[in-house]
């Protein structure tokens, strides 16, 4: 369902977030 998908890219994007601050990639730090 869209739900589903929803959550699936949101959960990716707080990965990718997370992942970019562990790691200081620039333009990351919002």
């Amino acid at each position: 369902t869209l739900v589903t998908i929803e959550h699936a890219l949101y959960g990716n994007w707080l990965f990718t977030v997370g992942m970019g601050q562990m790691l200081a990639f620039p333009g990351m730090e919002s």
